[in-house]
């Protein structure tokens, strides 16, 4: 798939005309292992037929792949009622061999992984299905960020090895896939003169100062002028030339501790308070991504996030939060246009490492985002390893309306109230309606009816709705764990829970360093009646985000109620973390299971008044103030009707009559 598309079957090649055969297998074979539902792949490649004739062009071209596949076809194609998978053991995909983890590889083993590299994903191909056609994209902006990864860690290898003809080859490969890399440039500079190759060398200077020049409107950086100088020098002295400024040693794997990466909030400097949101949703973005890396530790969002508002120089920043770099940058939004300033500082030093300046216009954010972590990436140390071929950047949609209309919802999601919820609700179906191929919108407002189930405010077909929507997130993005941790919460909701139970494992799987989506599958499983479980992996999300946000007390107030330690668990929920009647509910019945009688009557008022609230909120009669009313709408979360029953006991015992 690297490349114009070949298959080959029993070592021939295999014929498979249809274009939409061939989009299919593609889909499956880049989910080698899934099982992948009819509705999804239906919803992908036929959208607009009826389903009874979706569901008979879906087995028409079935029935192609299998012709394709020949005798194979009965071991690697598998075709159920309501899924199809294709089975990864038996078929050799040059995408996932990009893709895979090059750790411990050797420079030779890496080289010939690169020389698969043939183009782009699927070159030359095009569906126009919009569903497919966005996936699409976002495989190749992938391939093409693992691409880069992998040669840029060849190209430093082979420089450092003094192997300047494969340090050129894999540069000047590099340069063609974005060339404003200027620390490309530069390296490509050095090698030309370690040959004494002069007049290319400085000839590959006017190609980079002509390439910022055109497409920039910047000058080079003093460091590459400085080494323009250096070479002019070099090339009036006779005999060998002295050695050009050395390239970094690239960071072997597992040689030292990861490099630490923190991302501050970017500062608004519009004078607008709406758009903080603006610059904290590009922030977070890239701590998303960052996340992935394997290659990389990065602090968590709230740790980095609740340093806000304070004026702390930039060593002590990264002291605090245990970052060697630490990325800051600015927003501002002045009608149509928009500015976005970004640098990666060394913590110890405060040396800024590397700065650029993006002028867009409004509907250009999604180049916007591709320019700062392709720029991110190519600075940050240890990256040698193809886990940083993951994309540095969820690429917000082309519009950015529907980008600042998802970043409220998502805040307001956050304050798992009824009134916030409602108000997300609008927020994200806005976003959909500007942009209806937008997968974390999708995940946002399908966890918006998560918490009205959760706080019994739901109305009917509810779970349905959550559970359709979360899947219509995952067509869109299957990479996204904080998407695929949605579904099991849908699953969930529904009643499902076997399957959701398999859907969090498999979430946990995946998740690297994402704090936020650890946490909840950790929830998911005390939901599950699994404890213990919950308790260890909400402790590990609590250590990777020291200065969490208070949805994580939430959570931990709940956790540690269901292992009996009452005290941590009234630590956990008083202040912040009352986000809702459920967390009321729950510090009642901590003070009450630990003979508290007097913080429990207290407790259990504000209870009654926040619940009654909630009902009131949504236009709902609030009921008389005993269990059954009150908190008989919490029911349905727990897998197991025990624990349900164990707070609604802490309600007794505080006075509250049942009803």
């Amino acid at each position: 798939m690297l490349g114009p598309f070949q298959l080959r079957v029993g070592g021939r090649t295999a014929e498979l005309k249809a274009r939409k055969a061939r989009a299919l297998l593609a889909y499956l074979a880049v989910r080698a292992g899934q099982d992948v539902s009819r509705e999804t792949l239906m919803g992908l490649l036929w959208p607009d037929r009826a389903s009874a004739q979706a569901r008979a062009s879906l087995r028409q071209t079935l029935s192609s792949v299998r012709k394709a596949l020949g005798p194979s076809a009965a071991t690697v194609l598998h075709a159920g009622n309501d899924t199809v998978r294709l089975d990864g053991g038996g078929i050799w995909l040059d995408r996932t061999l990009i893709a895979a983890d090059t750790a411990g590889l050797t420079l030779e083993q890496r080289s010939t992984i690169a020389e698969h590299c043939r183009g782009a994903f699927l070159e030359g191909f095009a569906l126009d299905e919009p569903e497919f056609d966005r996936w699409l994209a976002a495989e190749r902006a992938a391939v093409r960020a693992e691409t880069s990864a992998l040669l840029a860690g060849l190209a430093a290898a082979y420089e450092q090895n003094r192997d300047l003809d494969a340090a050129l080859r894999y540069g000047t490969r590099l340069l063609s896939l974005d060339p404003l890399q200027e620390h490309v440039h530069r390296s490509l500079m050095r090698c030309y003169a370690e040959q004494r190759r002069f007049d290319a060398a400085l000839g590959q200077y006017e190609q980079c100062r002509r390439e910022l020049q055109e497409q920039l409107g910047v000058d080079p950086e003093p460091q590459t002028q400085a080494l323009v100088q250096s070479i002019k020098a070099q090339r009036r002295k006779p005999g060998p030339p002295p050695a050009p400024q050395a390239s970094p040693k690239p960071s072997e794997p597992g040689a030292a501790q990861k490099p630490s990466v923190a991302i501050l909030p970017f500062a608004n400097l519009s004078g607008d308070p709406d758009q903080d949101l603006l610059g904290d949703g590009i922030s977070r973005d890239i701590i998303t991504e960052l996340s992935r890396f394997r290659t990389l530790s990065v602090v968590a969002q709230h740790s980095s996030f609740a340093l806000r508002d304070e004026s702390a120089d930039i060593r002590d920043i990264g002291a605090r939060l245990g970052a060697q770099y630490v990325v800051e940058g600015s927003v501002r939004r002045a009608g149509d246009a928009i500015r976005i300033t970004a640098q990666l500082v060394e913590a110890e030093t405060g040396h800024s490492l590397w700065a650029q300046r993006y002028d867009r216009t409004i509907g250009d954010i999604f180049a916007v985002q591709d320019d700062v972590s392709r720029s991110i990436v190519a600075v940050l140390p240890g990256r040698v390893q193809v886990d940083v071929a993951e994309r540095a950047l969820r690429k917000p949609p082309s519009d950015m309306r529907a980008y600042e209309h998802m970043l409220k919802g998502k805040h307001l999601r956050d304050g798992l109230n009824a009134v916030d919820n409602a108000r997300a609700r609008a927020e994200l179906r806005q976003a959909l309606k500007l942009d209806p191929g937008y997968a974390r919108a999708y995940m946002y407002l399908a966890d918006t009816y998560v918490v009205d189930l959760w706080l019994g405010l739901a109305d009917d077909g509810a779970s349905a709705m959550s559970l359709d929507l979360a899947r219509k997130g995952a067509a869109l993005d299957n990479r996204d764990v904080y998407i695929q941790d949605q579904i099991g919460f849908a699953l969930l909701c529904e009643g499902l829970w076997d399957e959701a139970e398999r859907q969090f494992t498999r979430t946990l799987d995946r998740i690297v360093n994402e704090a936020e989506s650890m946490a909840w599958c950790g929830y998911a499983f005390l939901l599950l009646g699994h404890p213990d479980r919950a308790r260890t992996i909400v402790a590990e999300a609590r250590a990777l985000d020291p200065l969490h946000a208070p949805a994580l007390d939430w959570v931990e107030g709940q956790v540690q109620f269901f292992a009996g330690a009452y005290e941590s668990a009234v630590q956990a929920l008083i202040g912040e973390a009352l986000l809702n009647s459920l967390g009321h509910a729950f510090l009642v019945s901590a003070y009450a299971c630990l003979g508290k009688p007097e913080e429990a009557a207290a407790a259990l008022q504000r209870f009654i008044e926040v619940r009654q609230g909630e009902f009131a909120a949504r236009g709902k009669i609030p009921g008389a103030a005993t269990v059954q009313d009150l908190a008989g709408g919490y029911r349905g979360m727990w897998r197991r009707q025990e624990d349900w029953a164990r707070l609604a006991a802490g309600l007794r015992h505080a006075g509250l009559p049942e009803g």
